[in-house]
């Protein structure tokens, strides 16, 4: 009984058909921004109507959808039903065009019966069509989605149109409404105006002015974007109130600067805001506030304060050396810096002799002690490099010699061939024209080869430079190394920060062959929290 009853059940759920609910119409609302007016304006001052309509833009993608009035409901719901009628009226034309045709086909009784019955049935379904579609309700999404034109987002924006010329203006640029401005001087100060024009009033729905200094720009536009983008969205606005500790924590919402230690109640349209706040010796928060319609959210932040450590730089010997953290100078040795806890810090020291030393390590409340060592002798690498690059010197002081040469070798056989032609000189004249040339041909040839070897040798030593840069390249992954390091070639400093009790074990510090952890390197120096420098950066 059961099954018979599902069958049933099944069986007029697909006789009956279930209808399929239309897709709301008008999904997208379509906006563009015009370039501003800036005639009145200094030749110095124009960009300023371009930096706000860009910021127009930034606080327009902010911003997804847009709650329609009434008025534009009814006018666009007009259009969809205009539209389906004149199109549902075009194929019923069409259709009863192509019956009067069958007149002409030529075709047998019996065919043209045919077609004519087939045909009128067809025009009955489209006649009936036409006029569901005036009877119809159109469905018209009440929350359309705000899309800003290709050239808008790309910061190309077309001219305005001309009075009287705005509804043309948005029909070809497919858009619904579109944003003017004018931008002026007033007084010394920018006074910024802003029109929306839509299409389904025929008018501007909207204006709104403001005056600001040059230097106010990004909060003037900012807040100018803001009361726009809330008109355009047609929502209630949003508010956020933010209030830090210590009282000098600055307070950064979406990228302005909206106060130190506490900010007013501020409205902007629901969106997700970027909120930044950060004070000197204390750790910065940042984070997004999701600010929703009509709500207010008041936001209270303690940051957390840095420890401090003090350590001190010295040399072994005592000695005076300039200490340089990453590349700033600090100071000479003895010197005692203040940082981060356990932050990473560069250290880099170096002698009035030349000696330096470097080293990487956590900030604690310990005591730096380097070893200065004198820089490396220049290896293999540095003289391949000085003899491609005196190579490739000579090839390049030839060359233009060789051309020189070639140039006069020229000249010389041209003006013996002329006299020659021409007979005005005796042949003692023209013998020395000819050994000049014969001198110039040989003095070319032999700067020819020589710019050929110069070029040979360039190439020979540039592959010989490379092979021996290669080689001196330190692996990703160095080898391990098993006996004690030659001087000149020393591993680079490491910070010992545990050394042993007195007496008890050395135990060798993992990683480094040769250093154990009561400071100790063998041929080099000993002595608990000790740094070995190399002898080069």
């Amino acid at each position: 009984m059961v099954p018979l009853l599902f069958v049933l059940i099944n069986f007029s759920l697909f006789a009956g058909g279930a209808k399929e609910e239309k897709a709301p119409e008008n999904g997208t609302w379509a906006l563009c921004i015009t370039k501003f007016d800036v005639s009145a304006l200094p030749q110095t001052r124009n960009v300023v109507g371009q930096l706000v309509a860009q910021n127009l833009v930034l606080a327009l993608n902010t911003v997804s959808t847009r709650l329609r009035i009434e008025e534009e409901d009814e006018y666009y719901r007009t259009s969809a039903s205009f539209k389906a009628q004149k199109d549902a009226a075009k194929k019923l034309a069409d259709k009863q065009a192509e019956r009067d045709k069958l007149l002409f086909s030529g075709n047998p009784d019996w065919m043209y019966k045919a077609d004519l019955k087939k045909i009128d049935k067809e025009i009955e379904k489209l006649r009936n069509g036409f006029n569901t579609a005036r009877t119809a309700s159109v469905n018209i999404e009440v929350e359309p989605k705000i899309q800003l034109t290709e050239n808008t987002t790309k910061g190309d924006f077309p001219e305005p149109p001309a009075i009287g010329g705005e509804y043309y203006f948005a029909q070809t640029q497919k858009v619904d409404g579109f944003i003017t401005g004018k931008v002026s001087d007033f007084h010394g100060r920018i006074y910024v105006q802003l029109a929306l024009w839509s299409i389904h009033s025929r008018k501007v729905t909207y204006t709104d002015s403001i005056i600001f200094s040059t230097e106010d720009i990004d909060t003037a536009s900012s807040e100018i974007a803001q009361r726009l983008v809330l008109d355009i969205s047609g929502m209630d606005s949003a508010g956020i109130q933010i209030t830090a500790k210590p009282d000098n924590a600055l307070i950064v919402i979406k990228g302005h600067i909206e106060g130190r230690g506490e900010t007013d109640s501020l409205t902007y349209a629901p969106q997700d805001v970027d909120v930044t706040i950060s004070a000197p010796d204390h750790e910065t928060v940042e984070t997004t506030v999701t600010l929703k319609e009509g709500e207010k959210v008041d936001l209270s932040v303690e940051l957390t304060s840095i420890q401090q450590s003090k350590y001190r730089i010295e040399t072994k010997d005592g000695s005076e050396a300039s200490v340089y953290t990453g590349s700033m100078f600090a100071g000479t040795t003895p010197l005692e810096l203040e940082g981060d806890k356990n932050k990473l810090q560069d250290i880099n020291i170096e002698t009035p002799l030349g000696h330096v030393a470097q080293t990487v390590f956590k900030i604690e409340d310990k005591p730096v002690i380097l070893s200065p060592l004198p820089p490396p002798l220049e290896g293999r690498t540095e003289k391949a490099r000085h003899e491609f690059y005196n190579a490739y010197g000579r090839f390049w002081i030839t060359l233009p010699a060789m051309i020189f040469s070639m140039g006069l070798y020229n000249v010389t056989v041209l003006g013996y061939n002329s006299a020659y032609n021409t007979k005005r000189y005796d042949n003692g004249v023209l013998r020395d024209w000819s050994g000049e040339s014969q001198s110039m041909f040989y003095a070319t040839m032999a700067l020819s080869v020589g710019m050929g070897l110069f070029l040979a040798e360039s190439l020979t030593r540039l592959v010989i430079y490379i092979w021996e840069a290669n080689r001196a390249t330190n692996p990703l992954t160095p080898k391990k190394k098993t006996q004690d390091v030659e001087r000149g070639s020393e591993p680079p400093p490491t910070l010992l920060t545990e050394p042993a009790a007195p007496g008890g074990p050395a135990n060798s510090v993992p990683g480094i062959p040769g250093v154990e952890q009561n400071g100790s390197i063998p041929g080099e120096i000993t002595g608990p929290g000790e740094i070995t420098g190399p002898r080069g950066h």
